[in-house]
């Protein structure tokens, strides 16, 4: 429970990080009007490019961040969910049969 909480705060902190690129690449693409080194027809279609190409690169590391995590568990024989769900059910099984063998007496 508490590795994920911990991805989830990962992410979280990747997608805060994403909305401050895009406000940092706004005023970034604001200077550049200032400067006379872009128009200000262009802001839309730069903000957009710039902030596709940080959401790209944050896609890449949370995929990349979602294997790192798959692979360590792997390497320290972690139960995943799948397994756990699997227990569940083996579990349900054997207190069914116990409540048939229970009534057949």
């Amino acid at each position: 429970m508490r590795m994920k909480n911990t991805f989830k705060d990962l992410l979280g902190f990747g997608m805060g990080s994403a909305m401050l690129a895009k406000e940092v690449t706004e005023d970034f693409v604001d200077e550049m009007i200032r400067s006379g080194n872009a128009q200000n027809e262009q802001r839309a279609l730069l903000v957009d490019e710039m902030s596709n190409r940080a959401l790209n690169t944050f896609k890449d590391y949370e995929e990349s961040l979602k294997e790192k995590f798959s692979s360590l568990a792997g390497e320290l024989d972690l139960a995943t969910k799948s397994d756990i769900d699997e227990l569940k059910t083996m579990i349900q099984e054997l207190k069914d049969s116990q409540s048939v063998s229970s009534s057949d007496e």
